[in-house]
């Protein structure tokens, strides 16, 4: 078993979640999101990075809608610049396609909407294969190309535009 982080890791976790102003089930889910576990407590040292990598998206996200305002002195992308693999996606990329995947869901036939039609999206994006993007039908995050994953995300951002009528807000 993978050693746990610490209690000044989970104080970060803590500030930067009443930065973001998250309530207690958003921060909960956020967990089980990134990393599969309800309580920072229980994170090692590669799922503190990973939750680290989400909260920052988020928190910025927010500062970026004008939902809260910005803290001072931190930099916009410490812990997402920290965490990926080269070349593979980032965690601040699989939020902005979650993200925009869960808008564009809405608009999709009943049996388009799942993780193996995104990930032939992601597919034709890349304009190639992309061997393990699947497994069980679950969409393997970490298999993404980081221009994959750009394409993907502007082809998502692009069939969204057609599927919203025209004068309706997404």
């Amino acid at each position: 078993m993978k050693a746990l982080i610490d209690r000044k890791q989970v104080i970060v976790i803590q500030k930067y979640r009443r930065w973001a102003e998250l309530d207690e089930l958003a921060y909960r889910d956020l967990l089980e999101r990134a990393a599969g576990v309800r309580s920072s407590k229980l994170l090692d040292q590669g799922n503190f990075d990973r939750v680290m990598a989400w909260l920052e998206a988020l928190l910025w996200d927010r500062v970026d809608a004008q939902l809260i305002a910005a803290p001072r002195g931190l930099l916009r992308t410490y812990w997402r610049d920290k965490l990926p693999a080269a070349g593979m996606i980032n965690s601040r990329l699989r939020w902005k396609l979650e993200r925009w995947w869960g808008l564009l869901v809405d608009y999709l036939p009943a049996d388009e909407r799942n993780e193996t039609y995104l990930a032939g999206i992601i597919r034709k994006a890349a304009c190639k294969p992309l061997e393990g993007l699947l497994q069980d039908g679950c969409l393997q995050w970490e298999q993404i190309p980081h221009h994959a994953a750009l394409f993907a995300l502007e082809a998502i951002k692009d069939r969204l535009r057609h599927a919203v009528p025209k004068g309706a807000a997404a």
